[in-house]
């Protein structure tokens, strides 16, 4: 339909032009991002004009680079003021270069870091300091017997978690303090670790221990994540007699979020 010189077109003509269903811009029409433009007081049908075909194609665009429905109403509410669309544009380019460079570390380095929140842990401790690394171990397995011998009560497997009293990964003259997960047993020796924010990535052997640090503070600098304490090193697997290469460690920072 013409009027004044413009093109006016009925919801089925309107989506035969743009591709979309009925079903599809009724949605967008109820949630405000895309809607007739007038409706004919006589049988009440309602019009979409020509112009709102550049508006489906910036839908489109939009939902391509991961704007949400109510990020694509908001842009389009922003008509009038271009700065603000471009600010809105600028956003969403920082997190797709975010992301992008998330995905690059990953398939260089195929580790994976999350955040996650620790719960309390109530543990049995002890400060250790060790010449070379590979006492850690033998510290360990020590320490489950003067656990054990001191009535501490907790249940195998025995979760070792190790605190690296230094911000800086390591091998040789290590301070830690050694934690074993345990029961709430009255005992001079047993603390409560507080639930805190963690980055988090899982080490298959001590061998690729060093990159799984690099990974996790490359990522706190991409994230924007300020690491808020010592690093922690869980031995989900690591029994008597496993070879270095075949143990399991959880690697974890203590975070905080920069402010925006």
């Amino acid at each position: 339909m013409r009027k004044n010189d413009i093109m006016w077109y009925k919801i089925s003509e309107f989506g035969k032009l743009t591709g979309l269903s009925a079903k599809t811009l009724r949605f967008y029409d109820q949630k405000g991002v895309l809607s007739p433009k007038k409706q004919d007081e006589n049988n009440g049908y309602r019009y979409y004009n020509v112009e709102q075909v550049f508006d489906v194609s910036k839908i489109r665009q939009l939902k391509k680079i991961g704007f949400s429905l109510q990020e694509i109403k908001n842009y389009i509410m922003l008509d009038a003021s271009i700065d603000k669309q471009i600010l809105m544009l600028e956003e969403r380019k920082k997190t797709i270069n975010t992301e992008l460079a998330i995905c690059r570390m990953k398939k260089e380095n195929n580790i994976d870091v999350i955040l996650k929140n620790e719960p309390p842990i109530c543990c049995y401790c002890k400060s250790i300091f060790v010449e070379d690394y590979k006492e850690l171990m033998s510290q360990y397995y020590q320490m489950i017997n003067e656990a054990l011998m001191s009535g501490v009560q907790f249940s195998y497997p025995y979760n070792c978690i190790i605190e690296y009293l230094s911000d800086e990964f390591c091998l040789k003259n290590i301070s830690v303090n050694m934690y074993l997960e345990v029961a709430k047993t009255p005992h001079e020796s047993i603390i409560e670790l507080p639930s805190r924010n963690v980055l988090s990535s899982i080490c298959h052997g001590i061998g690729r221990l060093s990159e799984v640090y690099a990974a996790i503070y490359r990522y706190s600098s991409t994230y924007g994540y300020t690491v808020s304490g010592y690093p922690i090193e869980k031995y989900i697997f690591a029994p008597l007699g496993t070879a270095e290469s075949e143990m399991i460690i959880e690697v974890c920072f203590p975070v905080t979020q920069k402010a925006d």
